[in-house]
């Protein structure tokens, strides 16, 4: 009795092992087959006027502007209010209980105001001190904004002309690599030298350094750009558009103005 308790229990045990595994199998062969790129996240394409809109909505240094600017203006405020006079009124309450005698209780208020005549224009210079800051912190504001719109426009144009050099690259490659592969026929006949080969081979060998230098610089200038707008690091970004339109958008809008 005692050996088949014994052996159900290990065929218990063993049948839930292989269960485990079966659901295992199918759990990893399911992953498996998932399109690629399932979990991962789209990419935002951003053209200029977006890119400085999150900037501006990003910038901590406005954000800090901006408070130092709600500040002074709480201190014009504070700073209007020592021209009126003060006034302060206290209420004093006091009650006397008295052994074997009458109870007395006192009630007192008191009023007191304070004006001056004269501060040898003190309130008024610390009034005109607080607008003055307000207007500075105001002129912060502004020459910030410019600052963050120029640096936004330059990164953007900066990725603009990598990914054009890249596509000049990329088409100097391909004429090369076909020039490579006349020079080495005629080679072959006899028409060509060894000499006229080898200069093609080290141009094709230099722009494929100069292209794959350019794909190195785009990706570290979109990688600054998503630093400067503050965006997470994790986040795919790309930018609209190409070079050629910018420049020739650009010239429109200067004719226009």
């Amino acid at each position: 009795m005692r050996k088949n308790r014994t052996q159900n229990s290990r065929y218990v045990r063993e049948k839930v092992t292989v269960m485990r595994e079966i659901f295992l199998l199918i759990f990893i062969t399911g992953f498996a087959l998932l399109p690629d790129g399932i979990f991962a996240e789209e990419t935002i394409l951003l053209n200029e006027n977006d890119s400085i809109a999150i900037a501006i909505n990003n910038s901590l240094e406005l954000v800090a502007i901006k408070t130092k600017q709600d500040i002074d203006k709480l201190s014009i405020s504070e700073a209007f209010r020592n021209f009126f006079p003060s006034l302060s009124v206290s209420y004093i309450q006091s009650d006397s209980i008295v052994k074997r005698g009458d109870d007395t209780r006192t009630k007192t208020i008191s009023v007191s105001s304070e004006i001056v005549v004269y501060d040898g224009g003190e309130k008024k210079l610390s009034y005109d001190i607080a607008k003055l800051q307000l207007i500075l912190s105001r002129n912060d504001y502004r020459m910030m904004l410019n600052k963050i719109i120029s640096d936004t426009r330059n990164a953007y144009l900066k990725i603009l002309y990598e990914r054009k050099a890249i596509d000049i690259y990329r088409k100097s490659l391909e004429k090369g690599k076909m020039q490579l592969l006349f020079v080495t026929k005629e080679y072959e006949l006899g028409e060509a030298t060894k000499l006229n080969k080898l200069e093609i081979e080290t141009k094709v060998n230099e722009i494929e350094l100069n292209l794959k230098q350019s794909q190195e610089n785009y990706q570290t200038e979109l990688k600054n750009f998503k630093i400067m707008l503050k965006l997470d690091w994790q986040t795919p970004v790309d930018i609209e558009g190409n070079l050629d339109d910018y420049l020739v958008s650009s010239l429109d809008s200067s004719v226009t103005d």
